[in-house]
């Protein structure tokens, strides 16, 4: 499993989800410094951060952090707060994925075409929409979304 695939795709999706990575360990611990876990708003997970209570209260916590929309360092004591035997105490980090914004280009000509090159350094999901294919057919820059259809209808 690929966890910063998984990371592209809540950011071009409508799934809200947080990133937990443990930061900090002390003691014997499930997992070490650096291991991952994505939480979905949903509460379903990919990857782990260790199982057991440690888990179940991340998972909690990742819930609570999407809704605020900011991210918090948590401190754990695996044997006081979740009866777990290891007897560690780890730090997560827990951080919502933001979306990345859209950006629409209408027109593919060289002002769009141009438009859509500088976008991508910006990060945004971009898509450009023109009725004339042999112009989106230039449009060579990886990652834009390519709209052959008429946006010029009268209202």
């Amino acid at each position: 499993m690929d966890l910063y695939k998984e990371i592209e795709e809540v950011r071009k999706g409508g799934t809200k989800a947080a990133l937990c990575i443990i930061v900090n360990t002390k003691g014997s611990t499930p997992r070490k410094v650096g291991a991952k876990m994505i939480v979905y708003n949903d509460g379903s997970i990919k990857g782990t951060i260790g199982g057991g209570n440690l888990e179940k209260n991340v998972i909690h916590n990742a819930g609570t952090q999407i809704e605020d929309g900011e991210p918090k360092i948590f401190k754990h004591d695996l044997l006081h707060q979740h009866s777990m035997c290891c007897g560690g105490s780890v730090e997560i980090y827990i951080e919502p994925i933001e979306k990345m914004k859209r950006l629409y280009i209408f027109g593919a000509g060289h002002t769009g075409h141009a438009l859509a090159k500088f976008a991508v350094t910006l990060d945004f999901d971009i898509y450009i929409i023109d009725d004339r294919q042999e112009y989106l057919d230039k449009v060579l820059v990886e990652s834009v979304n390519k709209m052959n259809m008429d946006y010029k209808k009268d209202v």
